[in-house]
C-alpha cells in the first residue's frame, strides 16, 4: 500500500491555545488522502449500506497527529434538502429501520467521538491500519447516514464496528443556497472540540470529539 501522509506531528487541534493551529488539508493532501481512504473504504466489510464515494470532493483538517477527513457520498452532493428528506423517509419505510440515506465516510486520526462526557468505547470503533512511510498507524472510521428518528427531526447516524450505529447527533436545517459539503472544527475545551459537517448548505451536524489516548 502506498504511504498515507494524513498524520503529522502532534500540535493543537484541541489542546492548543488557539484554534488557528488547526488548518484545512492542502489540495494535494486531500487528493492523495481521498484516493487512498476511498480505496480503504471499499475494502471494509459489513457496511450498513452501499456507498458511492466522491473522493475528489473530500474535505479535511489537521493539527499535528490529530486529523479528520470526510469522503462524501455522490448522492448527498446531488440531492436537494427537500429531496434528501423525502428519499430518507422512503428508504426508511422500505428498510423498516432508521438509517436511510448515505452521507459518506468519516476518517479520524487521534480523535474519538464523545457520547455525552465519555469517549466512545473501544469495542464501538471500527479501526483500520494504514501504512505511513513504512509504519502502521491506526485510524478510526465511521459510515455516516441521515436517519429519521420517531418523534424527532433528522439525525446523523455514525456507524462504527460491524456497521452498528454507535452515535447519533442532530441535523440542523440550513437554507444557504449553493452551499458546499465541508468539514471544519472548533475548540470547546483543552482536550475536546467539535467537528462541524455541513451538507450542501442544507444540513449542519456537530460531532463532539476528544483526543484519543495514546
Amino acid at each position: 500500500m502506498k504511504p498515507l501522509r494524513l498524520l503529522l506531528p502532534l500540535s493543537a487541534l484541541l489542546i492548543g491555545p488557539a484554534l488557528r493551529a488547526q488548518e484545512p488539508l492542502a489540495a494535494d493532501e486531500l487528493a492523495r488522502g481521498g484516493r487512498l481512504l476511498a480505496a480503504e473504504t471499499a475494502r471494509l466489510e459489513r457496511l450498513p449500506f452501499r456507498l458511492e464515494l466522491a473522493p475528489e470532493r473530500a474535505s479535511g483538517l489537521k493539527a499535528g497527529e490529530a486529523g479528520a477527513l470526510f469522503l462524501p457520498d455522490q448522492r448527498i452532493l446531488q440531492t436537494s434538502g427537500r429531496r434528501q428528506a423525502k428519499d430518507g423517509q422512503t428508504k426508511e419505510r422500505k428498510a423498516g429501520r432508521g438509517a436511510a440515506q448515505p452521507v459518506g465516510q468519516l476518517w479520524l486520526a487521534r480523535l474519538v467521538p464523545l457520547q455525552g462526557e465519555l469517549a466512545l468505547s473501544a469495542d464501538a470503533l471500527r479501526r483500520v491500519k494504514v501504512t505511513e512511510e513504512g509504519r502502521e498507524r491506526d485510524l478510526v472510521t465511521f459510515t455516516l447516514g441521515i436517519e429519521k428518528v420517531r418523534k424527532s427531526g433528522p439525525q446523523l447516524a455514525l456507524h462504527g464496528r460491524d456497521g452498528a450505529v454507535v452515535l447519533r447527533v442532530p441535523l440542523t436545517a440550513e437554507k444557504a443556497k449553493g452551499g458546499a459539503t465541508t468539514l471544519t472544527a472548533r475548540k470547546l475545551a483543552d482536550d475536546r472540540g467539535v467537528l462541524e459537517l455541513r451538507l450542501q448548505g442544507r444540513y449542519r451536524a456537530e460531532i463532539p470529539v476528544t483526543l484519543a489516548s495514546s
